[in-house]
């Protein structure tokens, strides 16, 4: 008897938990998912916040303890409110050895080169859509570039790019073999 109430009570919270879970998923559905505990609106003025300016203070200290060894790297970083027309938070740091072809400091009005940052957003766009595949080749897309080996001055392995070989996928992460400003492909400015 004592056995059988475990078991009842047992099967009982399982699917309890079982339901529990699934009215989560329910929830998340369509791209809605709700956060835990109570939803509140948004907080539109933070920067009047009296936690906010010791929290400036800290943030900037740990990015300069951060960036005071970066003598050839410089950084921006700052955060806007939608709810404001200027950033409530900016920190920069200028390093000591840098490009003479660029800026000395570096303030809010830097352009800064994004490399790889919009590459991310382009893939995460394209795994969205379901309609590319990352072990795709690169030829299935750019058919073209099966005849860019004719222009390779010396046609072996290593002027000869393998481009069926090449996946989205191995172009995404740099591991391609391709080098940065491959002479391997046509200019076309």
């Amino acid at each position: 008897m004592h056995f059988n109430a475990i078991s009842s009570k047992t099967a009982v919270t399982s699917v309890l938990f079982a339901w529990l879970m699934s009215q989560r998923v329910k929830a998340g559905l369509n791209g809605l998912c709700p956060p835990m505990g109570p939803v509140l609106p948004p907080a539109t003025s933070l920067r009047t916040d009296p936690g906010f300016d010791p929290a400036a203070i800290t943030l900037t200290t740990k990015l300069q303890e951060l960036t005071s060894g970066f003598n050839y790297s410089a950084v921006s970083l700052g955060v806007m409110s939608i709810h404001e027309a200027t950033p409530m938070f900016e920190f920069h740091h200028s390093p000591q050895n840098f490009d003479p072809r660029g800026v000395s400091e570096v303030n809010s009005d830097t352009i800064y080169r994004l490399a790889s940052m919009t590459k991310l957003f382009t893939i995460l766009g394209l795994l969205r859509t379901e309609k590319v595949s990352l072990e795709d080749p690169i030829t299935k897309y750019l058919p073209e570039l099966r005849d860019i080996h004719k222009e390779a001055a010396v046609q072996d392995a290593i002027h000869v790019v393998d481009w069926d070989s090449i996946t989205l996928e191995a172009l995404a992460a740099h591991q391609s073999g391709i080098g940065a400003d491959c002479k391997a492909l046509p200019s076309k400015d």
